[in-house]
């Protein structure tokens, strides 16, 4: 996944536009402003200078040379240069989420400034995970937070949970709602729970089984080949968490990116799976009569939904939450 946060370049200036509160950094007495370190990620995210270039709406020539002064201020060069492009060397590696975090945090400061105005203003990055539950309806929630906040920049980005997590922490982004309770590195974040979807066995009706009664993973297996999430899901890690918690290991011939899909081959009979029982009421199962959905026997079996944000939130983000708990 493209990492967020790091393709938009906006250097403010001139024609009516506000400049950032923050414009410079100064240690031992050297100096480069933000826009050096703006250009600085709009390069490592391009890798050339034209893109870069582009994307800042100023010439190459000029932030080739501004590339430069920031590399001579900070004694480190940042990029190797070659015939097919720029990439970080590990001082630029280093730079990277260090500049990402200033510059949040400079907007940061604008943020709070129109906050004590009664105004929620400046930019929230989101990020989703790819088919959040039936009843967290984010389209919606992001209409009406642009409704609520018109003067807010909106930038929506989807991925998998550990990298969305990581980019919050990162200053990436600034809420992040991810099928994880609790980050392994979330002792610098804000997490908030949303839903606990219970987990549920999806059988062929064929198989003959009844909702009434819960099954165990290991049951469940007995039924056919298992068919799995795709690596690197939330989902994947709350179902194999449930299957360690057992004791039984599992194969998965099938590893698919669609929960849909997955119900589909249990229905047909090609093997069995395990999802959200929240998935079980789309328009396109409300109505099935072809398979059977089994609760588990585990009861720590759920589809965590949290929020994640820097601790403390920025206003933009803590406004988005509040209709997240709404």
């Amino acid at each position: 996944m493209a990492r967020p946060g790091r393709a938009h370049c906006h250097v403010r200036g001139r024609r009516g536009h506000a400049r950032t509160a923050v414009t410079s950094a100064t240690h031992c007495g050297r100096r480069f402003e933000l826009r050096h370190l703006r250009y600085f990620l709009a390069v490592a995210q391009a890798g050339n200078v034209t893109k870069a270039a582009e994307q800042c709406f100023v010439a190459q020539s000029a932030l080739s040379s501004q590339i430069g002064r920031l590399e001579a201020e900070l004694g480190s060069e940042l990029f190797l240069r070659s015939t097919r492009g720029m990439r970080l060397t590990s001082a630029g590696e280093t730079l990277r989420p260090l500049a990402s975090r200033l510059l949040a945090e400079a907007a940061r400061v604008e943020e709070e400034m129109a906050a004590l105005r009664g105004v929620v203003a400046g930019r929230l990055r989101l990020g989703m995970i790819q088919g959040p539950p039936a009843h967290l309806d984010i389209v919606e929630l992001v209409a009406a937070f642009h409704r609520l906040h018109p003067g807010v920049e909106l930038q929506v980005h989807t991925g998998a949970s550990a990298d969305l997590a990581r980019d919050v922490l990162d200053g990436l982004l600034d809420l992040a709602v991810v099928a994880l309770r609790e980050p392994s590195f979330a002792a610098t974040l804000s997490v908030t729970a949303l839903i606990d979807d219970p987990l549920v066995a999806v059988f062929s009706r064929q198989a003959g089984l009844t909702p009434e009664t819960a099954v165990s993973v290991a049951q469940l297996l007995e039924h056919g080949p298992f068919i799995h999430y795709r690596h690197g899901s939330g989902l994947r890690r709350s179902v194999t968490a449930a299957f360690e918690r057992a004791g039984v290991e599992v194969e998965a011939p099938f590893e698919l990116d669609q929960v849909s899909d997955m119900v589909r081959l249990a229905m047909r009979g090609v093997g069995v799976t395990i999802v959200p029982s929240s998935v079980l009421r789309l328009p396109q199962f409300s109505d099935e009569t072809s398979f059977t959905a089994v609760p588990l026997a585990d009861a720590a079996a759920l589809h965590t939904i949290s929020a994640v944000t820097p601790d403390p939130p920025s206003p933009a983000a803590q406004a988005f939450l509040h209709l997240l708990l709404a």
